[in-house]
């Protein structure tokens, strides 16, 4: 396993620690409490009417059968701010969704949840902006102003329906892991969604929401069920600082291209671009390295000494410590470095990795010995 960041090796062992305790959960994921008991809503709030518990799992329906009220059901044993939520749900008709950090019910950051497989996981900002969405598949940058701007692909859309990614009126996992103005959410294992809101934080003016409530929606219009279960969450006790793109998907602006790595290096169209992708002239690029050069491709910016480094990293070949096909998307690991004050976190696809970190002054770089193309690499600073 080659790794391909670059870091400084004299920092002080740091932690994350969760906020809530997990004495009476010894089966959860490290880090990660059940909020849910299978038993009753104690610590949830919502009308009676719609929400209940059967047979172990919270159901969503109006009781009399008739069309469905819009109506939430909500966390009430705390806010969310940076946090890391997985559940299951399963839905048999119409739209639902999971809304956190939310400033009041039904206002903040949402994934959806349908009874399609077109929509579930991409991003809705409940009465925000415009640009404070994403589809599925889309890697979006919110702006000032709620100005929306696409800066790039965590999976081709196609490619998700025909795996498929989701299976209507079966059984699937959302995830939500939210850090600072980063937000990325996935499904079953795979990233839909990956996002950063650089808008003012100004919940009321339907801006950025740094912290809120969680929920779960009934959508008005017609009747509807919806079902969910196994609902964990990690809240990460550190702050973050806001996330940088380190590749904007159309040069190679912010990094050092010594003598003769350039040769090695340029920014094109990626081999899993569908047809439709190649001919678009403003679509976004990639990263791409031949694998024959010695030097590193360095970053220039100043490198924090606490931070989580994500990017997806395609190799030309699925990746062989997958545990399912889902996991590789395309052939596209997702890699996932944190580095907080001497601790050394790499995943990839979800995954433990260990093993030597290469180093050279501090800076994070690329390796130009590994044929790869890279997308959407992003630098997320941890407040220490």
């Amino acid at each position: 396993m080659r790794f391909t960041v670059v870091l400084a090796s004299t920092w002080v062992l740091t932690s994350f620690v969760p906020l809530v305790s997990n004495a009476e959960q010894p089966q959860l994921e490290p880090g990660f409490v059940s909020i849910f008991n299978g038993q009753d809503l104690s610590g949830w709030e919502g009308r009676e009417d719609c929400w209940r518990v059967v047979d172990g799992v919270i159901e969503g329906a109006p009781e009399t059968g008739d069309e469905t009220p819009s109506c939430w059901l909500v966390w009430r044993d705390g806010t969310l701010k940076n946090f890391h939520l997985k559940l299951k749900f399963r839905i048999r008709s119409g739209n639902s969704g999971v809304f956190y950090r939310a400033s009041r019910v039904g206002r903040g950051y949402q994934s959806d949840v349908r009874s399609d497989a077109t929509g579930t996981g991409k991003l809705y900002h409940g009465g925000g902006k415009l640009g404070a969405h994403a589809a599925v598949g889309q890697f979006v940058v919110n702006n000032p102003g709620g100005k929306g701007e696409l800066a790039g692909e965590v999976a081709n859309p196609k490619w998700l329906q025909q795996l498929p990614y989701y299976v209507p009126g079966e059984w699937a996992e959302c995830e939500v892991v939210a850090r600072g103005n980063h937000i990325l959410h996935i499904v079953n294992g795979l990233p839909t969604v990956e996002f950063i809101d650089r808008d003012e934080q100004d919940a009321e003016r339907r801006r950025r929401v740094d912290e809120g409530i969680l929920g779960l929606q009934l959508h008005r219009g017609h009747y509807m069920q919806v079902q969910f279960r196994d609902i964990r969450l990690k809240q990460f006790s550190g702050s973050f600082r806001d996330a940088l793109l380190l590749f904007n998907s159309r040069n190679l602006e912010g990094w050092s291209v010594p003598q003769n790595v350039g040769d090695h290096w340029r920014v094109g169209t990626s081999k899993t671009a569908d047809d439709k992708t190649k001919k678009k002239p403003d679509a976004p690029e990639v990263l791409i390295c031949d694998g024959s050069g010695r030097t590193p491709l360095v970053w220039t910016g100043s490198t924090p000494k606490a931070f989580v480094l994500r990017y997806q990293r395609f190799t030309g070949k699925d990746d062989p410590s997958a545990d399912t096909p889902l996991r590789s998307a395309a052939g596209w690991e997702n890699v996932e470095v944190t580095v907080c004050a001497g601790q050394t976190r790499m995943e990839v696809n979800g995954q433990r990795k260990t093993g030597p970190l290469p180093r050279q002054n501090g800076k994070i770089a690329l390796p130009s010995d590994l044929a790869a193309e890279y997308r959407n690499v992003v630098l997320i600073p941890i407040q220490l």
